[in-house]
Protein backbone atom coordinates (compact mmCIF):
# COMPACT_ATOMS: atom_id res chain seq x y z
CA UNK A 1 0.00 0.00 0.00
CA UNK A 2 1.03 3.29 -0.63
CA UNK A 3 1.40 6.00 2.06
CA UNK A 4 -2.21 7.10 0.87
CA UNK A 5 -4.23 3.71 1.10
CA UNK A 6 -1.81 2.66 5.02
CA UNK A 7 -3.13 6.04 6.32
CA UNK A 8 -6.23 5.58 4.93
CA UNK A 9 -6.86 1.97 6.10
CA UNK A 10 -5.50 3.15 9.58
CA UNK A 11 -8.30 5.92 9.63
CA UNK A 12 -10.54 3.34 9.01
CA UNK A 13 -9.60 0.56 11.89
CA UNK A 14 -9.55 3.86 14.08
CA UNK A 15 -12.78 4.98 13.37
CA UNK A 16 -14.07 1.17 13.83
CA UNK A 17 -11.99 1.04 17.07
CA UNK A 18 -14.06 3.98 18.52
CA UNK A 19 -17.30 3.36 17.55
CA UNK A 20 -17.09 -0.40 18.46
CA UNK A 21 -19.40 -1.65 21.00
CA UNK A 22 -18.28 -4.63 22.05
CA UNK A 23 -14.61 -6.34 22.59
CA UNK A 24 -14.15 -8.66 20.21
CA UNK A 25 -14.90 -5.63 17.68
CA UNK A 26 -12.55 -3.32 19.74
CA UNK A 27 -10.08 -6.48 19.23
CA UNK A 28 -10.67 -7.16 15.46
CA UNK A 29 -10.34 -3.23 14.79
CA UNK A 30 -7.19 -3.13 16.94
CA UNK A 31 -5.65 -6.28 14.97
CA UNK A 32 -5.46 -3.93 12.19
CA UNK A 33 -4.09 -1.10 13.46
CA UNK A 34 -0.99 -3.34 14.99
CA UNK A 35 -0.34 -4.74 11.55
CA UNK A 36 0.12 -1.14 10.63
CA UNK A 37 1.87 0.18 14.31
CA UNK A 38 4.86 1.62 13.03
CA UNK A 39 2.65 4.01 10.67
CA UNK A 40 0.73 5.34 13.28
CA UNK A 41 1.39 8.62 15.55
CA UNK A 42 2.26 8.47 19.13
CA UNK A 43 -1.08 10.62 19.87
CA UNK A 44 -2.60 7.44 18.20
CA UNK A 45 -1.35 4.91 20.51
CA UNK A 46 -1.67 7.01 23.68
CA UNK A 47 -5.12 7.30 22.55
CA UNK A 48 -5.44 3.41 22.39
CA UNK A 49 -3.67 2.28 25.59
CA UNK A 50 -5.89 5.02 27.81
CA UNK A 51 -9.29 3.21 26.33
CA UNK A 52 -7.65 -0.69 26.42
CA UNK A 53 -6.57 0.20 30.64
CA UNK A 54 -10.47 0.43 31.18
CA UNK A 55 -11.15 -2.52 29.12
CA UNK A 56 -12.13 -5.48 31.28
CA UNK A 57 -11.34 -8.20 28.30
CA UNK A 58 -7.68 -8.92 28.74
CA UNK A 59 -6.89 -9.70 25.60
CA UNK A 60 -7.11 -6.08 24.13
CA UNK A 61 -4.54 -5.21 27.29
CA UNK A 62 -2.30 -7.78 25.54
CA UNK A 63 -3.13 -6.91 22.45
CA UNK A 64 -1.83 -2.42 22.85
CA UNK A 65 1.65 -4.12 24.45
CA UNK A 66 2.00 -6.09 21.14
CA UNK A 67 0.91 -2.90 18.97
CA UNK A 68 3.11 -0.97 20.50
CA UNK A 69 6.30 -3.04 20.52
CA UNK A 70 5.55 -3.21 16.96
CA UNK A 71 5.33 0.68 16.57
CA UNK A 72 9.14 0.50 17.84
CA UNK A 73 8.96 3.54 19.53
CA UNK A 74 10.82 3.52 22.80
CA UNK A 75 8.98 6.51 24.35
CA UNK A 76 6.12 4.39 24.61
CA UNK A 77 7.62 2.07 27.16
CA UNK A 78 6.30 3.70 29.93
CA UNK A 79 3.14 2.44 28.86
CA UNK A 80 3.97 -0.94 28.80
CA UNK A 81 5.50 -0.73 32.03
CA UNK A 82 2.83 0.18 33.67
CA UNK A 83 0.75 -3.35 32.40
CA UNK A 84 3.79 -5.59 34.18
CA UNK A 85 1.55 -5.47 37.16
CA UNK A 86 -1.73 -6.60 35.07
CA UNK A 87 -3.51 -9.16 37.09
CA UNK A 88 -3.62 -11.35 33.84
CA UNK A 89 -0.78 -13.52 33.08
CA UNK A 90 -1.11 -13.01 29.29
CA UNK A 91 -0.88 -9.28 29.71
CA UNK A 92 2.02 -9.75 31.74
CA UNK A 93 3.73 -11.93 29.47
CA UNK A 94 2.90 -9.38 26.75
CA UNK A 95 4.25 -6.88 28.58
CA UNK A 96 7.41 -8.48 29.53
CA UNK A 97 7.59 -9.30 25.72
CA UNK A 98 7.36 -5.42 24.75
CA UNK A 99 9.88 -4.22 26.91
CA UNK A 100 12.51 -6.33 25.71
CA UNK A 101 11.46 -5.98 22.03
CA UNK A 102 11.20 -1.88 22.76
CA UNK A 103 14.89 -1.91 24.15
CA UNK A 104 14.43 -2.31 27.78
CA UNK A 105 15.67 -5.81 28.04
CA UNK A 106 17.08 -4.87 31.59
CA UNK A 107 13.52 -4.41 33.01
CA UNK A 108 11.78 -7.08 30.86
CA UNK A 109 14.42 -9.53 32.98
CA UNK A 110 13.68 -7.24 36.21
CA UNK A 111 9.85 -7.36 35.50
CA UNK A 112 9.95 -11.85 35.32
CA UNK A 113 11.58 -11.94 38.28
CA UNK A 114 9.74 -9.38 40.41
CA UNK A 115 7.44 -11.73 41.57
CA UNK A 116 9.95 -14.42 42.07
CA UNK A 117 11.22 -11.92 44.39
CA UNK A 118 8.12 -10.86 46.20
CA UNK A 119 6.96 -14.60 46.77
CA UNK A 120 10.57 -14.87 48.25
CA UNK A 121 10.01 -12.04 50.93
CA UNK A 122 6.92 -12.81 51.39
CA UNK A 123 8.05 -16.82 52.32
CA UNK A 124 11.08 -14.80 54.17
CA UNK A 125 8.74 -12.79 56.48
CA UNK A 126 6.67 -16.01 57.03
CA UNK A 127 8.86 -18.23 58.12
CA UNK A 128 10.78 -15.10 60.69
CA UNK A 129 6.94 -14.96 62.20
CA UNK A 130 6.84 -18.56 62.40
CA UNK A 131 10.34 -18.24 64.01
CA UNK A 132 9.10 -15.47 66.46
CA UNK A 133 6.00 -17.42 67.59
CA UNK A 134 7.97 -20.58 68.09
CA UNK A 135 10.37 -18.83 70.30
CA UNK A 136 7.63 -17.21 72.12
CA UNK A 137 5.67 -20.26 72.92
CA UNK A 138 8.96 -22.05 73.64
CA UNK A 139 9.42 -19.51 76.19
CA UNK A 140 5.96 -20.05 77.37
CA UNK A 141 6.17 -23.46 77.93
CA UNK A 142 9.82 -23.31 79.72
CA UNK A 143 8.11 -20.50 82.27
CA UNK A 144 5.79 -22.99 83.31
CA UNK A 145 7.87 -26.15 83.79
CA UNK A 146 10.10 -23.83 85.95
CA UNK A 147 6.94 -22.96 88.01
CA UNK A 148 7.33 -25.09 91.36
CA UNK A 149 3.80 -26.85 92.45
CA UNK A 150 2.43 -24.22 94.75
CA UNK A 151 2.23 -24.60 98.39
CA UNK A 152 -1.51 -24.37 98.52
CA UNK A 153 -2.25 -27.08 95.90
CA UNK A 154 0.24 -29.22 98.31
CA UNK A 155 -1.33 -28.32 101.12
CA UNK A 156 -4.88 -29.30 99.58
CA UNK A 157 -3.64 -32.47 98.83
CA UNK A 158 -2.77 -33.38 102.71
CA UNK A 159 -5.41 -31.67 104.32
CA UNK A 160 -7.77 -33.76 101.74
CA UNK A 161 -5.87 -36.42 103.50
CA UNK A 162 -6.68 -35.26 106.80
CA UNK A 163 -10.29 -34.67 106.71
CA UNK A 164 -10.51 -37.95 105.16
CA UNK A 165 -8.83 -39.04 108.54
CA UNK A 166 -10.75 -36.64 110.72
CA UNK A 167 -14.45 -38.05 109.25
CA UNK A 168 -13.47 -40.94 110.24
CA UNK A 169 -12.96 -40.24 113.23
CA UNK A 170 -16.29 -38.51 113.92
CA UNK A 171 -17.60 -41.51 112.06
CA UNK A 172 -16.49 -43.84 115.42
CA UNK A 173 -16.21 -41.07 117.84
CA UNK A 174 -19.59 -42.72 119.93
CA UNK A 175 -17.84 -45.92 119.67
CA UNK A 176 -14.69 -44.93 120.90
CA UNK A 177 -16.12 -42.30 123.87
CA UNK A 178 -17.76 -45.55 124.49
CA UNK A 179 -15.40 -48.32 124.70
CA UNK A 180 -11.79 -46.11 124.93
CA UNK A 181 -12.63 -43.02 126.95
CA UNK A 182 -9.31 -41.42 127.60
CA UNK A 183 -7.01 -43.52 125.47
CA UNK A 184 -5.85 -41.82 121.87
CA UNK A 185 -6.93 -43.27 118.51
CA UNK A 186 -4.00 -43.65 115.48
CA UNK A 187 -6.84 -43.31 112.14
CA UNK A 188 -5.00 -43.75 108.51
CA UNK A 189 -7.17 -42.38 105.47
CA UNK A 190 -10.75 -44.29 106.52
CA UNK A 191 -8.95 -46.79 108.51
CA UNK A 192 -8.58 -47.04 112.39
CA UNK A 193 -5.39 -48.37 112.89
CA UNK A 194 -5.22 -48.36 116.15
CA UNK A 195 -5.83 -47.38 119.92
CA UNK A 196 -4.32 -47.25 123.25
CA UNK A 197 -2.66 -45.24 125.84
CA UNK A 198 0.93 -44.24 124.55
CA UNK A 199 1.05 -41.99 121.39
CA UNK A 200 3.89 -43.00 120.72
CA UNK A 201 3.57 -46.32 120.29
CA UNK A 202 -0.02 -45.52 118.08
CA UNK A 203 2.70 -43.39 115.50
CA UNK A 204 5.25 -46.62 115.82
CA UNK A 205 2.44 -48.83 114.46
CA UNK A 206 1.63 -46.51 111.67
CA UNK A 207 5.22 -45.92 110.31
CA UNK A 208 5.91 -49.96 110.23
CA UNK A 209 2.77 -50.66 108.81
CA UNK A 210 2.68 -47.39 105.86
CA UNK A 211 5.81 -45.61 105.91
CA UNK A 212 6.47 -41.76 106.51
CA UNK A 213 2.66 -40.84 106.22
CA UNK A 214 0.59 -38.05 107.64
CA UNK A 215 -2.01 -39.52 110.14
CA UNK A 216 -4.10 -38.63 112.82
CA UNK A 217 -3.81 -39.40 116.22
CA UNK A 218 -5.70 -37.75 118.54
CA UNK A 219 -6.90 -38.23 122.16
CA UNK A 220 -10.43 -39.74 123.02
CA UNK A 221 -12.81 -37.73 124.84
CA UNK A 222 -15.64 -35.55 125.68
CA UNK A 223 -15.14 -31.78 124.84
CA UNK A 224 -17.43 -29.06 126.23
CA UNK A 225 -16.87 -27.02 123.14
CA UNK A 226 -17.32 -27.90 119.58
CA UNK A 227 -14.94 -30.19 118.51
CA UNK A 228 -11.99 -29.03 116.27
CA UNK A 229 -9.68 -31.28 114.00
CA UNK A 230 -6.79 -31.52 115.50
CA UNK A 231 -3.45 -30.20 113.57
CA UNK A 232 -2.20 -32.78 110.96
CA UNK A 233 0.84 -35.33 112.43
CA UNK A 234 3.86 -36.27 110.46
CA UNK A 235 4.38 -39.82 110.69
CA UNK A 236 8.30 -40.37 110.89
CA UNK A 237 10.82 -42.59 111.66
Amino acid sequence: MNPDETRKFLDDALSEFRAAGNPDSRLRSLWKISQLAENTTDEELYELASAVAVEEDYRLRGEICYTISRSQRPQLIRIVRGMIRDENPYVRRSAITALGELGGVREAMLAAIEPILDDVDNLRTTVTNMEEKLLHLRSSVEVVADIPPTSSLEHEIVMDDNMKCWETYLRHERELLLNHKGEYVAIYGDKIVGVGEDEEKLAEVIYKKYGPVSALICKIEEEGEPISMPPPREIIN
